[in-house]
């Protein structure tokens, strides 16, 4: 394997090479060893960020501003660990957006949902479940704990203070996208 290896200040980047995917997966393996002896041992809070491995050397740069990025999702988040570029999925194209901004987007939804009445933001937590529970109403009620007929309650409760409907696809996606950000970011 060709490496290269230097460091500036507190980070250190690693470049290296490999024949194939099989050899690239034991580096990892390798490297998350390393990780958990050092957090074993050493308490330290190691963070890494892997780009994407590419076949032709005019993708360098771009392998290693992927890595930048993961480097900078894991601290913007107070993560530690290794984390690949493909890894972050969706949340790639917030990277670049402040975390207060992505805050105060989810608050102007979820702030909806309370009032004086529902100090005990039930219909919040109604709302999460159900949007990963991929909008199973059964499946719902049962991590509630509650009737079903009190989880539609709540449904058209919902629907009614955020102004949208649960059958819209694009209030649908705003939704999702709110509950992914706030479960993601928060």
């Amino acid at each position: 394997m060709n490496k290269l290896i230097f460091g500036f200040h507190n980070k250190v980047t690693l470049l290296f090479s490999v024949p194939n995917t099989k050899d690239l997966n034991r580096i990892i393996h390798h490297i998350k060893m390393i990780i958990e002896d050092e957090e074993r041992y050493d308490k330290n809070d190691i963070r890494i960020g892997l780009g994407t491995p590419y076949k032709e050397i005019k993708n360098i740069v771009k392998s290693y501003n992927e890595a930048n990025k993961s480097l900078a999702f894991l601290i913007n988040r107070n993560k530690f660990g290794l984390i690949r570029y493909e890894e972050i999925g969706v949340n790639r194209f917030f990277l670049n957006q402040p975390i207060q901004e992505i805050e105060e987007f989810t608050e102007e939804i979820f702030s909806q949902l309370r009032s004086e009445k529902l100090q005990n933001k039930d219909l919040e937590k109604t709302l999460m479940i159900y949007i990963s529970s991929n909008k199973s109403a059964t499946e719902t009620a049962k991590t509630l704990h509650i009737h079903i007929n009190t989880l539609y309650q709540r449904l058209r409760k919902i629907e009614e203070l955020l102004n949208i409907s649960f059958n819209n696809a694009e209030d649908m996606l705003k939704i999702q996208l709110t509950c992914h950000l706030r479960e993601t970011f928060e």
